[in-house]
């Protein structure tokens, strides 16, 4: 999958504990003009999401769950899940590929929560907004 460098979570961020992508999107102060890095995705249909195991899974019964979540801070400090939580698998090359509904997302800020599971896991994550997966593209509303 090719990624734009604006549009990534995560860059093969390893991740050996539950926690957050390393990079987050802002959406934009509620009610003001877009403008900087601020990202008006709430005229899109859906947001697709690619998230990729990039190396094999290590540990014993390894687990890796991913939601999106939103706040309205980049702190995160109280998150709302804005999606259910999705497994991805422990080989090399799983995938997954999520379809978020811009109307779910209320607060400022989204992100992925990765939430790990079983003895000392370790996954290399890469994850991203992509411009289309399979029929579903993130196009305009019309």
């Amino acid at each position: 999958m090719i990624f734009s460098a604006e549009d990534l979570f995560s860059d093969g961020q390893v991740l050996t504990a539950t926690g957050g992508s390393t990079n987050y999107y802002d959406l934009g102060a509620h009610g003001t003009p877009l403008g900087g890095n601020a990202l008006d995705y709430h005229n899109f249909t859906s947001i697709p999401i690619w998230v990729s195991n990039d190396v094999a899974a290590t540990g014993t019964g390894p687990t890796c769950t991913v939601t999106v979540e939103s706040d309205d801070d980049s702190a995160f400090g109280s998150t709302t899940a804005v999606s259910p939580a999705y497994t991805l698998g422990t080989a090399a090359g799983d995938v997954l590929a999520l379809q978020i509904l811009p109307e779910n997302i209320n607060e400022r800020y989204f992100r992925l929560l990765f939430t790990l599971g079983g003895v000392g896991p370790s996954f290399t994550i890469t994850a991203g907004v992509v411009g289309e997966i399979g029929r579903a593209s993130c196009r305009e509303r019309v």
